[in-house]
């Protein structure tokens, strides 16, 4: 089982590595369009007779050609860079809410968590059979719901692993940079990527980090490619910690919540 179960989670590892590449691609399309058409532009000047009508392609070219190296499109798509932030959050809790579900499953056997097995849950006969695969396999998408766990909190997320599986995280560095990103998703998506008050507070609060530094109060920010980056950088760090912890409290499961 201990093998089965470590095996699921570097999956949801390796699923969240793939879409961080769809995010990527998404974060360097303009670097592909402006390729692809330098590409066609050089076919057509090789084909095309005529100095007039190939100088025309040539300085064509080379206002693309400029555009590209000097990423000066850039500046036109900045939304889409905020967007790939948002995406990023977005997956980053899907592989947290993932690797819950796994771990439930994993931790009702014995030795398991007495603190998941003595959780009691309200739930009705008509919501069991809203579940798809049956209440055992869904165990952990019925106590997501019922006990609104959100994956969009680190604060939530480290209570939610410890009182469960025992598995501590430190709010280190990588945590509140992770803190960092969930603040600037929720300004992308709810205030024009300005920060609120409180929200200033809770970013200036998470203390060591490396994104956001000069992020002001009501002053919107821009996210850059190398946000991006180092966002996935820090996501991907804390999933493969979180996988190696929860492989070895799978040995030595929690017996209640501290």
């Amino acid at each position: 089982m201990k093998n089965q179960f470590e095996d699921g989670l570097l999956e949801v590892c390796r699923e969240f590595r793939s879409h961080c590449e769809s995010v990527n691609q998404l974060v360097h399309f303009d670097d592909d369009i402006l390729g692809f058409a330098v590409n066609v532009l050089r076919e057509l000047e090789a084909s095309e007779e005529g100095a007039g009508k190939r100088m025309k392609l040539k300085n064509a070219m080379s206002a693309v050609v400029n555009a590209k190296e000097n990423k000066s499109l850039k500046g036109r798509y900045e939304v889409i860079l905020n967007q790939c932030l948002v995406l990023l959050v977005s997956y980053f809790g899907s592989a947290l809410s993932d690797m819950y579900r796994l771990s439930v499953s994993e931790f009702l056997f014995d030795p398991g968590s007495e603190y998941l097995k003595s959780k009691e849950i309200k739930v009705s006969v008509e919501e069991i059979f809203s579940y798809e695969v049956g209440i055992g396999a869904d165990l952990g998408s019925i106590l997501i719901d019922k006990a609104q766990i959100s994956f969009q909190d680190m604060q939530s997320v480290s209570r939610t692993f410890k009182d469960y599986f025992g598995v501590d995280i430190a709010k280190d560095s990588t945590v509140n940079d992770i803190i960092a990103i969930h603040i600037a998703r929720h300004a992308i998506v709810h205030n024009a990527a300005k920060l609120d008050n409180k929200r200033m507070k809770t970013l200036t609060g998470a203390v060591p980090r490396n994104l956001f530094l000069n992020a002001m109060d009501g002053v919107a920010f821009k996210v850059t490619e190398e946000v991006v980056a180092a966002s996935i950088k820090q996501m991907e760090a804390y999933l493969t910690s979180l996988t190696r912890k929860l492989v070895a409290a799978r040995e030595n499961p929690p017996s209640r919540a501290t």
